[in-house]
């Protein structure tokens, strides 16, 4: 009778490799919650913008640019899956609080849009401080890594 030792290995090996991994964790030890792809891509389109506009805030070249991508900022923030994502069954905290988060990234878009187009610095970098603190408030609050 031949050894199958080998082969019972490697049939082991095959399925451990199969296993699934474990449940990622935040840095409480708390399992986190599954990830909602279509949200984090919308996410990253976001971020991309809104981070991507600091280093223009003070150029006058740039407020047509500016007025621009707090558009854009504005219709990815009214955008069915911004908007929707609270609605799910699984959703981690309070609605009407990331709502309000929702809104104040609105505002904030709106008012850095009419600034660029007043072609206001002050106002400008005044708008992006408000529009910034609203990404970091519902960030802190509803990003799973925290």
């Amino acid at each position: 009778m031949a050894d199958r030792r080998p082969l019972f290995a490697l049939v082991a090996a095959a399925l451990l490799g199969c296993a699934p991994a474990p449940a990622p964790t935040s840095v409480t030890g708390s399992a986190l919650p599954p990830r909602d792809l279509a949200l984090l891509e919308h996410m990253i389109q976001l971020n991309a913008l809104h981070l991507g506009i600091e280093p223009h805030l003070r150029d006058a070249d740039k407020m047509g640019e500016l007025a621009r991508v707090a558009g854009e900022i504005a219709a990815l923030g009214s955008a069915p899956v911004f908007v929707d994502w609270p609605k799910r069954p699984n959703f981690p905290h309070e609605p009407a609080r990331y709502e309000r988060f929702r809104q104040d990234l609105l505002r904030g878009a709106a008012e850095l849009q009419a600034a660029a187009e007043s072609a206001d610095k002050g106002a400008v970098v005044a708008a992006y401080a408000r529009l910034d603190a609203s990404c970091t408030a519902c960030h802190k609050r509803y990003s799973p890594t925290y």
